[in-house]
């Protein structure tokens, strides 16, 4: 995945609490716009293999999707398997013509790019 750096979210606050039922709350902010805050609830951690969190941004919708991320060994590295569960990413996918994406997949591959250049 590469990023649209043309539409970059920057983090302008952050607030974790990482255990299982704690918080985490962030504003992001786009190249150009307003604040969008988003959060959620950790449901469990399981470090350095999983982790499942809720989170939601109610700016666009009152509901939350479930977000898992797991990480497997894989030779001198690792595989990231990410999954977003939810009602608001169902309809999101349901309604797109084939081959188009989603704003979701946007903001993820952006984040994840940026993981991927710290790891580097």
């Amino acid at each position: 995945m590469t990023a649209d750096t043309s539409r970059a979210l920057r983090m302008t606050r952050r607030f974790e609490d990482r255990r299982p039922r704690g918080r985490q709350v962030g504003h992001h902010r786009p190249a150009q716009g307003h604040r969008l805050p988003g959060g959620g609830e950790y449901l469990e951690i399981d470090r350095p293999r999983r982790l499942v969190f809720t989170f939601s941004m109610p700016q666009f919708s009152p509901n939350s999707d479930r977000i898992t991320v797991e990480i497997a060994p894989d030779g001198d590295g690792c595989l990231l398997t990410f999954t977003q569960e939810g009602a608001d990413i169902a309809e999101e996918l349901r309604q797109l013509p084939p081959g188009a994406k989603v704003g979701s997949e946007q903001g993820w591959a952006e984040m994840f790019g940026r993981l991927a250049a710290a790891l580097a």
